[in-house]
């Protein structure tokens, strides 16, 4: 057809400047579903209670859930471990666990699963703890990312 024009051009110029003005708008509501990076922030605090040897048990205990779930933590060999199920070397480990089997628990599920830990003799024999702890989101949150 003679004199006919193709008018695409058009659209690929009001799709570039639409992702121009609306692009923080976009990335701020995609970071809002996901959490962005409170979500961010949580976890990492959850993966510092997860490694930290102190937290549970007062002072003088040497314990921490990586100990027996995370194949990279190096215990202090001058420290003694009173832990029964703890096997210098050979963590259970959760990973590939967490995204997959720990949403199909569901929070309640994955929260007596912690707990469980938290509470054996042959464990860490800490007690149980409420989940409304102000440690407990934050744990959960890095065993999910496992």
């Amino acid at each position: 057809m003679k004199g006919s024009v193709d008018y695409a051009w058009v659209w690929l110029v009001v799709v570039v400047i639409g992702l121009v003005v609306f692009w923080k708008p976009l990335l701020g509501g995609i970071q809002t579903i996901t959490g962005g990076s409170a979500r961010k922030e949580k976890i990492a605090e959850g993966k510092a209670i997860f490694y930290d040897t102190e937290r549970w048990g007062g002072k003088g205990s040497y314990m921490s859930c990586a100990m027996c779930h995370a194949a990279d933590f190096k215990p202090d060999p001058s420290k003694k471990i009173a832990m029964a199920d703890y096997t210098p070397g050979k963590p259970i480990s959760l990973h590939g666990s967490g995204s997959k089997l720990m949403d199909a628990m569901g929070d309640d599920a994955l929260f007596e699963a912690i707990n469980n830990c938290l509470c054996y003799p042959s464990r860490m024999n800490v007690g149980k703890v409420s989940v409304a702890s102000k440690f407990m989101p934050p744990l959960m949150a890095y065993v999910k990312t496992l």
